[in-house]
């Protein structure tokens, strides 16, 4: 595998700067052109030149700066009423990573382990709600899980 990092502009045309060859060094955005012209692309994206927020399918687990901006969208966990602190929970592929799945941010979410094994196991399921803020959980017979309150 020859690992290119090149900017989306230059990779689609729309830019010439340069790319590179990772432990070889810098290339034209021609050559990157033409080497990924019929490769298997496996995209990285970052916050800055740090911080790998978007893995595609090139890594199956999420990296710590993923788990920390993980805490901050969703506020720790995501299956409904659990009150798991965030440390204890893992990242779960929605769409699973062995079906095609993405360790991107949109495709992931926080669930302590109890949860993580329903999902898995138990075919509960967890998917983004239709406006991407916050998740729907929902029982094997796909009925929605929802919390009701007790009057005080």
């Amino acid at each position: 595998m020859v690992s290119v990092i090149v900017d989306l502009n230059a990779l689609t045309g729309h830019d010439d700067a340069g790319a590179e060859i990772v432990e070889s060094g810098p290339i034209a955005a021609e050559t990157a052109r033409r080497l990924t012209c019929d490769s298997r692309i496996g995209r990285v994206i970052c916050r800055g030149r740090s911080e790998i927020l978007d893995l595609g399918r090139l890594e199956r687990t999420a990296t710590p700066a993923q788990r920390r901006a993980l805490v901050i969208r969703d506020q720790g966990r995501v299956f409904t009423g659990c009150t798991a602190p965030p440390g204890w929970c893992e990242a779960h592929h929605l769409k699973p990573w062995d079906h095609g799945g993405h360790t991107n941010l949109d495709q992931l979410g926080l669930l302590c382990s109890h949860h993580h094994h329903l999902v898995h196991e138990g075919r509960y399921r967890i998917q983004r709600n239709p406006d991407r803020q916050g998740f729907g959980c929902y029982r094997p017979d796909g009925t929605p899980i929802t919390i009701t309150r007790l009057a005080a």
